[in-house]
């Protein structure tokens, strides 16, 4: 019970001071077979993992949250990324085999706004076209 009413507390003293936009950075792999591994070439705030190795794995069909960002106060989430941008340094393997496209760069990834207007969702879907050159 102290869990949650100190989550509750965190949750509220967090968003209870104005808005803050809050964008979440996914991979979805649509691939019938192969495995995708994503591997950052840096480790920084930007990546949500636990693990020492910073290594993000998709299976088969599974969608993975990799990332998040807090952005600047404002009423709604908006794509803060130029098209040639580079959301954040990694590079993609499928099944092993390093791929040589730059799915950094923030024309691979598609926008949305969350549920909530405040959020915004980034989402990099790897499947056979866009593993084409």
């Amino acid at each position: 019970m102290k869990n949650k009413l100190f989550l509750v507390l965190v949750l509220f003293s967090f968003f209870g001071c104005g808005k803050t936009t809050i964008y979440e950075f996914m991979v979805e792999n649509q691939l019938s077979e192969e495995t995708v591994k994503i591997v950052p070439k840096s480790k920084t705030d930007f990546w949500i993992t636990s693990k020492e190795n910073y290594t993000y794995i998709a299976l088969p069909g599974e969608k993975i949250i990799i990332g998040a960002k807090i952005g600047d106060t404002q009423k709604e989430a908006t794509d803060i990324y130029k098209s040639n941008d580079v959301i954040e340094p990694f590079d993609v393997y499928i099944d092993d085999i390093k791929q040589e496209k730059n799915f950094s760069l923030r024309k691979y990834w598609e926008f949305s706004v969350g549920r909530v207007n405040e959020s915004g969702k980034y989402i990099l879907i790897i499947n056979e076209e866009t593993l084409k050159d």
